[in-house]
């Protein structure tokens, strides 16, 4: 062999070089260029780790050295000078940064702009002037933020020319733009192509833009929010006809309807109410212009019900519904068993996706078996207001959600016996990390205008239960008759703390402490009248939401005729 020692140093740099185990060392790097080289480095890649041959370091380290001069020139070190050094142990960058270089007034040409627009336009420029440090992303945030600009003032195809330059005797950065607008443009005519199952008009009426208008890419963007908000649509795209002549842009929407109808079912099984079975269809354009129709059936030995409900769009203008409802209730509890035919009609007005306010008529024909056999027949003028900022009605892991009602109630028999039920309700998702979520709910409500017992049983305020205090039967955490059985009251609250933790994507554990009460008065008259449980819980993550099973044992507060533990399973997380 005529070369031994070129064979030798060919074969170290192809052969392995054992386990990775060198440290990264950095030296006079700036603070905010170490975060972004950090991020950057293929040295740090976590897939570098056994096997990697001295050639593929010796490439790592002369792509990193790159990356960090590329770095440094974006946060303004143009002078900065970069060494490397490496031993058995370490990787050491030791950077000489010099001084940083700062902004020069950045100077910006607009074709065909008033003054008025152009000095708002300039006013923008505000990040990329002195004595602001030289920033890369700053050039690029401004820019972006310039074409947004005119893209909400009438400009639909703006475009910018820039010239960034450096003087490395002042030590300033120079930003030039020069741009182009385009032409002005206004709100054209609207052209609406969906396939079958929704109405052009369904469409048009939600629409944030008039012919004429100027254009502005915010009403195309809350068009779109609002349209897709609706649930009709798979798909959806909005076009800008921008080879149009004249000022008007003709505008086109082409959207593909999602399956309008839908069919669902649930068991659960509670332990003081045995199994239950819950199913329902719904169709969300019944009349081809977004009406939905659903219904729901409900079977379990404690309670059926029968309801449906009829949602009609735009009657009083664009997001504004009225709402009909008809429902049969049969249930009966330890207290009371009930007979009852609920008919109702309210208007729903929403702000946004967030806010709703709800209002209308309801009426209420009931024969309850009780303490007394009464029918009654009342009617109410129901209220509601509802803020929502979840992000998932099954399994909500973050945002808030506040719900205020008011419902007088007239006997149509006495109106002596009118009275008011009024409540508020709050819930609360925290992530205190991505799979760890600390749920919180509350509830407090009360009866006004006239006495308990001219309160029908079926509509006096109860707590206990899965969606109240868990470790109690249903209605059973307040006042008692001389059989033990539930007398409701006119107060009620109740609340619980619930850590929630996802083990993995499937599976996941809960636990919980629920509180509260109904009481005979407004007011309990004390905090020793509170009932508490507590418990554990199991998740199982499907695709409906998850499976929940919670056992629960009833602590302070407990009485001789509570069961020792309840057991829940049922979809959905309890609040």
């Amino acid at each position: 062999m005529r070369h031994p020692v070129l064979l030798c140093l060919v074969l170290f740099a192809l052969c392995p070089s054992g386990a990775w185990s060198r440290s990264l060392e950095l030296h006079g790097v700036p603070a905010e260029v170490e975060t972004a080289f950090r991020t950057e480095s293929t040295l740090l890649d976590p897939a570098l780790s056994q096997n990697a041959t001295a050639l593929v370091i010796e490439r790592r380290i002369a792509d990193d050295t790159a990356s960090l001069q590329e770095i440094l020139r974006s946060f303004g070190y143009f002078q900065a000078n970069v060494t490397t050094s490496t031993t058995t142990t370490a990787i050491s960058f030791t950077v000489e940064p010099g001084e940083r270089f700062s902004f020069a007034p950045p100077h910006l040409e607009a074709e065909g702009v008033g003054s008025p627009l152009l000095d708002q336009l300039s006013a923008i420029t505000h990040a990329v002037a002195p004595p602001q440090p030289y920033w890369a992303g700053a050039v690029l945030e401004t820019e972006a933020a310039l074409l947004q600009f005119l893209r909400h003032n009438g400009y639909p195809q703006p475009r910018a020319e820039r010239r960034v330059i450096a003087d490395h005797g002042s030590r300033t950065v120079q930003v030039l733009w020069h741009i182009v607008t385009g032409p002005w443009r206004s709100f054209g005519d609207t052209y609406i192509a969906l396939s079958p199952g929704l109405h052009p008009d369904y469409v048009s009426r939600r629409l944030h833009w008039q012919p004429g208008q100027a254009y502005d890419a915010r009403l195309v963007d809350a068009t779109k929010v609002q349209l897709l908000r609706t649930g009709l649509f798979s798909s959806l795209r909005i076009e800008e006809a921008h080879d149009a002549p004249g000022p008007g842009l003709p505008m086109r929407i082409h959207g593909d309807i999602a399956p309008l109808r839908t069919v669902r079912a649930g068991l659960w099984y509670y332990t003081e109410a045995g199994p239950g079975l819950e199913t329902g269809w719904e169709h969300r354009s019944i009349f081809g212009a977004g009406e939905r129709l659903a219904t729901a059936l409900t079977l379990s030995e404690p309670r059926s019900h029968l309801g449906a409900e009829l949602t009609l769009p735009d009657v009083f203008g664009r997001d504004r519904r009225l709402i009909l409802s008809g429902q049969v209730l049969d249930e009966t509890t330890r207290g009371y068993a009930t007979r009852a035919l609920l008919l109702g009609a309210r208007a729903r007005i929403e702000g946004d996706d967030r806010v709703a306010v709800e209002g209308g008529l309801a009426y209420r024909l009931a024969r309850v078996t009780g303490t007394w056999d009464q029918t009654h027949h009342l009617f109410s003028t129901p209220l509601q207001l509802t803020l929502s900022t979840v992000d998932s009605p099954l399994d909500p892991r973050q945002g808030l959600r506040l719900a205020l009602a008011a419902e007088p109630f007239t006997s149509l028999e006495d109106p002596s016996r009118s009275f008011l039920l009024t409540s508020a309700a709050a819930w609360a998702y925290l992530p205190l990390t991505p799979r760890l979520i600390l749920a919180l709910r509350g509830r407090s409500a009360a009866i006004t205008g006239t006495s308990r017992d001219r309160i029908p049983q079926d509509i006096r305020l109860y707590a206990g239960g899965p969606q109240s205090i868990r470790g109690y039967a249903f209605q059973s955490a307040g006042p008692l008759d001389a059989d033990d059985d539930p007398e409701g009251g006119l107060a009620a609250v109740d609340g619980a703390v619930e850590l929630r933790w996802w083990i993995n994507d499937t599976w996941g554990i809960a636990a919980f402490v629920d509180g509260g009460g109904a009481f005979a008065r407004q007011i309990p008259e004390s905090l020793g009248d509170l009932f508490w449980g507590a418990g554990l819980g199991l998740r199982y993550a499907t695709p409906i939401g998850p499976l929940r099973l919670d056992l629960a044992v009833p602590t302070l507060g407990k009485r001789e005729t509570d069961a020792p533990f309840q057991l829940y399973l049922s979809f959905g997380q309890p609040f």
